[in-house]
């Protein structure tokens, strides 16, 4: 939930400070600089498994960059599946961030 910026954490997520301290140049050069949170906690039983399967529902077909910050509840041998799934489902949408 820390990474997703649950609860109150919104405003101090690593996401939306990014945005804070970058749109200014952004913006200098004449372009904008949004970023979407598709955190989600698996607290309705879901996890980093499934919701690969979901990522252009969560954050738009018209994203540039796509991060993944699952990893805290990844053991080291387990994740790397899942990497790969982000990657192949990221790079099958209309834009291929």
């Amino acid at each position: 939930s820390v990474a997703a910026a649950h609860d109150n954490c919104h405003y101090d997520g690593y996401d939306m400070q990014t945005q804070r301290l970058l749109s200014p140049i952004w913006k200098a050069a004449g372009s904008d600089l949004e970023f979407r949170n598709a955190g989600e906690g698996g607290s309705c039983g879901d996890s980093h498994r499934d919701q690969v399967y979901c990522i252009e529902h969560m954050v738009g077909s018209d994203i540039d960059l796509l991060t993944y910050s699952w990893t805290y509840f990844e053991s080291r041998e387990r994740g790397y599946k899942e990497h790969e799934k982000v990657l192949r489902w990221a790079l099958m949408m209309d834009k291929a961030p």
